[in-house]
């Protein structure tokens, strides 16, 4: 029997400067998808985790976000700063 985790898990939080609300979530549905595909084969759990958390950050910069960090360590965000949970987390 093994332990499962249940501790909600922090939120990446991104910049998106001057992408537009439905541009944003383009970009977060893209990355997601292609991220996802990255990561399918790896059978470890938190390497999964950790290497989907990693992708996803390149991906959404590359398309124009900022990634400040995580709801657990920046209390101070600005506008359109955007919470992100990537599913695979979940």
């Amino acid at each position: 029997m093994g332990c499962v985790d249940k501790r909600e898990r922090p939120q990446l939080l991104f910049q998106i400067g001057s992408l537009k609300e439905a541009e944003w979530k383009h970009v977060d549905k893209t990355c997601e998808y292609e991220v996802a595909k990255e990561v399918a084969p790896i059978k470890i759990g938190i390497i999964a985790t950790e290497r989907y958390r990693k992708l996803y950050i390149l991906c959404a910069e590359s398309k124009g976000a900022t990634f400040l960090g995580s709801t657990d360590t920046v209390h101070n965000r600005g506008p359109k700063t955007i919470a992100v949970q990537p599913y695979y987390w979940n």
